[in-house]
């Protein structure tokens, strides 16, 4: 009698579904037979009742009845908004949301939503599901429900006591923070009992980024600290390595007004032992690098202030500081003639051959020219020829083997040599004539990959997809 009398409240299909969630009822297998016999029935019920929609699903009983109103269905006309009116105001939460998001309120004019809004009693539409609950309020709030937008305020400021970080992240990733203003902040932050509920607040309503509710716990140690990170929009290594920042209040505001980088933060505890050369990069905006490197830069602070006096790039401070200690002018040199990155990055290499370093900023070398430097000092004329004429990234990689044979090296990037021409260089050696006639001929990378097979044999030529023609051409010239 007890489980007979848990059913005296359900009023539709929709409410059956809603109790059955607990239950085992979706687990009864049906035949298919019985099954379409049973949904026959209920149509039938529904037909014989005036289409009523508390005796079918919504899902099913709102399309079917809209359809029948197209096509000119006189009852089905008639209870259409009526069904509608009915369903919505049953204050159902799944029934509210699937006519909302199907649009079956666009029926109404703005006077008849109006006195349906009327009729919503929000307590009854709570539900354990958050997200379904929220979602219908910002639908509701969309068409003009401003008693919604009341209660969703309230609903958040409840969230937020209660402490779910999964409801909080939803409704941040939801931006449903956005409804609040900064009146309300003043209002609702009364309602929140720790102070931590406060700042959560505080933060969402100044959009604070994620990282800020992840260390939440730590920046309530200084508050003012957190919301002129927030307001400055310092990067995220702020509120990862907040509680360091602390033992230092006034050099982290100066990097917040000034946007230092990230990396200043990540390396905080150890910026502190040269306080004054900090500031100066601070005030200076200098780049990551020098955060990075500080140890190494601190050892000669002279060389270090010229560097952000000059406006020195990310490579002057990079890991090669040490390097550049070992020839300073033509560090200096370097940053006053804008040379690229890899030119500080690999300075070791390069003070093996002055001229030939400064020779390739003054022409705009590729950055690989420095990463190979050791390698190209091997043959200046060749290095000098590669920059000039524009050669291919991997003229440098394989510059050891190009050595080799110069003219043919030169050949490949006159022609505009496929990349792989280089990385096969040594095998095509074998047979010059045929190489030669591959790169003026424009043929794929699979004729150099099976290069040495060709030689061999140049009827293998005709196992790989190259057009027939350039086949029969070549099998002319080198066929013996």
């Amino acid at each position: 009698m007890d489980e007979i009398q848990d059913y005296d409240r359900i009023d539709s299909i929709d409410d059956l579904e809603q109790e059955d969630r607990t239950r085992d009822f979706h687990q009864l297998h049906i035949p298919p037979i019985e099954e379409f016999w049973g949904h026959s029935s209920n149509l039938q019920v529904w037909f014989e009742n005036d289409y009523d929609t508390r005796l079918l699903h919504s899902n099913l009983a709102f399309p079917l009845l809209k359809k029948l109103t197209e096509v000119g269905d006189p009852i089905a006309k008639r209870v259409f908004k009526e069904e509608i009116f009915l369903r919505f105001s049953s204050n159902h939460l799944t029934v509210m949301q699937f006519l909302l998001n199907e649009g079956y309120l666009r029926y109404f004019n703005e006077e008849e939503i109006k006195f349906l809004l009327e009729e919503i009693e929000y307590d009854d539409i709570k539900n354990l599901l958050y997200k379904d609950y929220f979602t219908v309020l910002r639908q509701l709030i969309d068409i003009g429900d401003m008693k919604a937008l009341g209660v969703i305020k309230e609903e958040i400021v409840n969230q937020i006591n209660e402490g779910d970080r999964d409801v909080l992240n939803f409704l941040l990733s939801g931006n449903y923070f956005s409804y609040f203003t900064q009146r309300d902040l003043e209002i609702h932050s009364l309602l929140l009992k720790p102070f931590i509920n406060k700042l959560i607040f505080w933060g969402s309503l100044n959009n604070a980024p994620k990282p800020f509710y992840r260390n939440i716990d730590k920046l309530q140690k200084n508050i003012e600290l957190a919301k002129l990170g927030v307001k400055k929009k310092a990067p995220r290594a702020f509120y990862d390595n907040f509680e360091s920042l602390l033992s230092n209040i006034e050099l982290t505001k100066l990097a917040i007004e000034k946007r230092a980088s990230y990396a200043f933060y990540e390396n905080f505890e150890i910026l502190l032992d040269d306080i004054e050369l900090v500031e100066i990069g601070i005030q200076n905006r200098v780049p990551s690098s020098f955060y990075y490197n500080f140890e190494k830069i601190k050892s000669n602070k002279k060389l270090a202030k010229w560097g952000i006096q000059n406006k020195a790039k990310l490579g002057f401070y990079g890991g090669s500081f040490r390097n550049i200690q070992k020839n300073e002018d033509l560090a200096k040199w370097g940053v006053k003639n804008n040379a690229p990155h890899n030119f500080f990055s690999f300075f070791g290499y390069l003070i093996e051959n002055v001229d030939l370093a400064k020779w390739a900023v003054q022409n705009n070398a590729p950055k690989i020219f420095y990463r190979s430097f050791p390698i190209l000092r091997k043959n200046e004329d060749l290095a000098r020829w590669a920059v000039q004429n524009e050669a291919p990234k991997v003229f440098y990689q394989n510059f050891n083997d190009l050595m080799s044979n110069i003219k043919r090296a030169k050949m490949g990037v006159s022609n505009n040599a496929p990349n792989i021409f280089y990385f096969k260089f040594k095998e095509l050696l074998q047979n010059v004539k045929m190489a030669e006639w591959a790169v003026s001929n424009r043929l794929r990378p699979m004729f150099y990959r099976n290069f040495v097979q060709i030689v061999q044999d140049p009827y293998f030529i005709n196992s790989l997809r190259i057009a027939k023609v350039k086949k029969e051409v070549f099998l002319e010239q080198f066929w013996m």
